[in-house]
């Protein structure tokens, strides 16, 4: 199932796009959910309290607000969604794909084209799938691209991800948290971590330096020739392959 919101200062727009959604779901047997806003103010204080949504189909003109502000703000919180800009103002097209907007489309076109948009962003949303680690728990689901992830560390009966900006606690063994993971790019170190070799900097002194930031990993001396070898090993193959990191 994807999550969509939809956000305009006009119920007709409002009513028309979730209509077009619902039409585009029940052809392509899609599941997706839809949430309503007239009022962006409330949209973002929902991504405040960690509320998700794939996909996020914007008015960029409202009363009050500036829309491209507001669209910064939901890549803040949102920073992997996907976002489309339904608009009838065209003067703000180059702008908007700035902030890495998914389409831009005027609304006098929105039943020829939002059908097409929608499937390429589930088709976006369907290949990336497999790089998301799904964090649930009684009160909250939250997805987090494992590409953000730096390491996982043990914490009693929790793993604990480091992100670049802050840490998510998982109510689940390492041993679990790794098999969810299924990617070549995590590497076991020591009993206790997880890393992320796409963010590692360097080896040395026994400590896996991480890039842009301060972390480290401290490596026991048994451990440290097989961490260097995998390293290693993944270094090449990154070169061999032309595979930008992060």
């Amino acid at each position: 199932m994807y999550k969509v919101a939809i956000c305009d200062d006009k119920s007709v727009f409002l009513n028309r796009i979730e209509n077009k959604i619902i039409e585009f779901s029940s052809i392509e047997k899609v599941l997706i959910r839809t949430k309503t806003y007239r009022n962006s103010e409330v949209l973002i204080s929902d991504l405040k309290q960690s509320l998700y949504y794939d996909i996020v189909i914007l008015e960029i003109e409202m009363p009050g607000h500036n829309g491209l502000e507001v669209t910064g703000k939901i890549r803040k919180y949102l920073p992997h969604a996907i976002i489309i800009v339904a608009t009838s103002h065209k003067q703000y097209a180059v702008k908007a794909y700035e902030y890495s907007v998914f389409r831009y489309i005027l609304k006098s076109e929105i039943d020829t084209y939002l059908p097409l948009v929608l499937k390429d962003a589930v088709e976006s949303l369907m290949a990336q799938e497999s790089r998301f680690l799904l964090v649930e728990s009684k009160k909250r689901c939250q997805k987090i691209m494992l590409i953000d992830i730096y390491y996982i560390y043990k914490e009693q009966k929790n793993s604990v991800i480091i992100l670049k900006d802050g840490r998510v606690k998982m109510r689940q063994s390492l041993t679990m948290t790794y098999k969810s993971l299924n990617s070549e790019d995590f590497i076991w170190i020591e009993r206790g971590y997880i890393v992320n070799m796409s963010h590692v900097d360097r080896l040395m002194n026994n400590n896996l330096y991480m890039m842009k930031s301060d972390y480290y990993i401290p490596i026991s001396n048994s451990h440290l020739q097989d961490v260097k070898k995998i390293i290693e090993l993944y270094w090449r193959k990154i070169n061999e392959n032309n595979i930008t990191l992060p």
